[in-house]
C-alpha cells in the first residue's frame, strides 16, 4: 500500500502504467495532477520549525490560494481542528494528536478533488477520532473524493463505500462492502455468553445443537471461559428464522446468559479473502 501511495501521489515514478485525477494524467500533466490531490501521509510531513499557521498557508498558496481566500482558508482549518490557541507554536512541539490533525488539514486545505490518507487516525485518541472521522463524512458529502489506507476494519466500515484487500502486494478484492461480505462472508455472526454456573457439557450441547442445525455451514471462531463466538455462514437464513434458533437454544440450554446475532464483519472478509 506504501508503494501504491507513492505512486499515486508523485512521490515515486511507476515502471508503468499511469493515474488520472479528473482528466490530468500523472505522468504527462504532473502539476495540474499535484494541484488537485491532497496527501496525508502516515509519518506526519511537518517542517517543525514552522508555525502550524504557517505551514497552512503554504500549502493553501501551493493549491493556489492568495490574499483574503488564503487568510479565510487558513483560519478556517484552525477553527475546524481546535488548534487557534495553538496556531503560532512551532508544530514539532504539538502532541501526536495535533500533528496529525495538522496534516489532516494541510492535505484538505484548497479543496482538493482527491484526497489521499495514509492511516489518518494512527496514534490519536478516541475523541480525536471520532472528530476526524466526522470531518471526512462531512467533506464526502461536499464532493471530496477520499482514498484511505487503514488496518482498523472498524474504521474502514465506518467511513468507506468501496474496500480493497490487499495482501503480498495485490489486490484481493475490490467492492462496496455489502458486496464484499454477500461474496466472501455470507451468513452472520453468533456470540454465546454463558452464566457462571455452566459446564463444560452445557457448551458441548450448544455445539450439538450447531451440528444438527447447520451442519457443516458454521466455524467456532473463538472460545474464552464463558464466551462462544461462532461464524454461520449457511446464506439466505432470514432474520426470523435466526431469532426463532436462538430462542429455542436459549430454552435448550438454560445457562446460556445471553445471545447475541449480528451480520458479518470486515473482519469476516479478511479472514477469507487472505488465507
Amino acid at each position: 500500500k506504501t508503494t501504491t501511495f507513492k505512486m499515486l501521489t508523485g512521490l515515486v515514478n511507476p515502471d508503468r502504467g499511469d493515474a488520472r485525477i479528473q482528466g490530468k494524467n500523472l505522468m504527462k500533466y504532473r502539476w495540474g495532477y499535484m494541484k488537485s490531490m491532497g496527501f496525508c501521509p502516515q509519518s506526519d510531513g511537518l517542517l517543525e520549525s514552522m508555525t502550524g499557521e504557517k505551514l497552512l498557508e503554504l500549502f493553501g498558496a501551493l493549491r493556489g490560494l492568495n490574499g483574503e481566500n488564503l487568510k479565510t482558508a487558513v483560519q478556517k482549518w484552525l477553527e475546524i481542528m481546535d488548534m487557534d490557541r495553538i496556531k503560532d507554536r512551532r508544530c514539532g512541539e504539538y502532541s501526536g494528536g495535533n500533528k496529525r490533525k495538522l496534516s489532516v488539514a494541510m492535505s484538505l486545505i484548497g479543496n482538493p478533488s482527491v484526497v489521499f490518507l495514509d492511516e489518518p487516525t494512527t496514534g490519536v485518541d478516541p475523541v480525536v477520532r471520532r472528530k476526524l472521522w466526522s470531518l471526512f463524512k462531512r467533506n464526502q458529502t461536499l464532493g471530496t473524493t477520499f482514498i484511505l489506507t487503514s488496518h482498523s476494519l472498524d474504521e474502514s466500515e465506518a467511513l468507506c463505500d468501496r474496500v480493497t484487500i490487499m495482501a503480498g502486494g495485490y489486490m484481493k478484492c475490490l467492492g462496496p462492502i455489502g458486496q464484499l461480505k454477500l461474496t466472501y462472508a455470507a451468513g452472520f455472526r453468533m456470540i454465546v455468553r454463558m452464566k457462571i454456573t455452566s459446564t463444560e457439557e452445557d457448551v458441548a450441547e450448544i455445539i450439538r445443537s450447531l451440528d444438527k442445525k447447520f451442519q457443516s455451514s458454521y466455524l467456532l471462531k473463538e472460545e474464552q471461559p464463558l464466551l462462544l463466538s461462532f461464524e454461520i455462514t449457511k446464506k439466505d437464513m432470514l432474520w426470523s428464522e435466526r431469532f426463532e434458533f436462538i430462542n429455542k437454544l436459549k430454552s435448550h440450554v438454560p445457562q446460556i446468559n445471553d445471545i447475541v446475532i449480528s451480520d458479518s464483519s470486515l473482519e469476516e472478509v479478511y479472514y477469507n479473502v487472505t488465507h
